[in-house]
């Protein structure tokens, strides 16, 4: 029988002691384990003291049916793989802004090359996500046709059947549109200023 279920059963009672006993034998073995999947020391020391708060905080409503070792081996791999498909996500997205960001622009008859941010945090990819959706359809179908699959002007205009100069047009619709919703940006700003 697992000695350390009925720790947990003192656990669900409210027994502080009892927690502490669980969280001193698995917590160095679960920050070497979250280590070996996230490849961070930090991250892995973040996961592992947000699974034992957790643990805490829903101490009543959780029901191990295995044994404590493996619940806690399971929760912290789960919150392991999370972490790392969010870093995923990120990572795509933000390469995703780095073709936006470093492509080389032509306005009128002057080129704007602009940098990437160092750093590309939640709220501004959401604010982008969203102003990209509040393109007129036309318009955010060009955007996305050169910016996130790469097409030339003249590719695009093949593409939809549309002349060249339609294309341009719409490309400078919109980046204009795009000023306007993330004016409050500043990383924003920079990237979109053409003038």
């Amino acid at each position: 029988m697992d000695v350390h279920l009925d720790i947990f059963k003192k656990i669900i009672n409210n027994d502080v002691q009892a927690y502490e006993v669980l969280f001193k034998e698995y917590y160095k073995f679960l920050c070497s384990y979250a280590y070996g999947l996230t490849r961070d020391r930090h991250v892995a020391e973040e996961i592992v003291e947000d699974f034992f708060v957790t643990l805490w905080n829903n101490r009543q409503k959780i029901n191990i049916t295995t044994s404590v070792r493996s619940y806690f081996i399971g929760s912290v791999h789960n919150r392991c793989l999370n972490y790392l498909q969010r870093e995923k996500t990120k990572f795509n997205f933000s390469q995703d802004i780095s073709k936006l960001i470093d492509k080389e622009e032509i306005i009128g008859d002057r080129l704007i090359t602009v940098e990437v941010p160092s750093l590309l945090t939640n709220e501004l990819e959401n604010a982008l996500a969203k102003a990209i959706e509040k393109l007129p359809p036309g318009c955010k179908e060009i955007f996305l046709l050169s910016r996130y699959n790469d097409l030339s002007y003249e590719e695009i205009a093949r593409k939809l059947n549309v002349s060249l100069n339609t294309v341009k047009t719409q490309m400078k619709v919109a980046l204009c549109k795009l000023r306007e919703y993330l004016k409050d940006y500043l990383v924003v700003l920079i990237l979109f200023i053409v003038k």
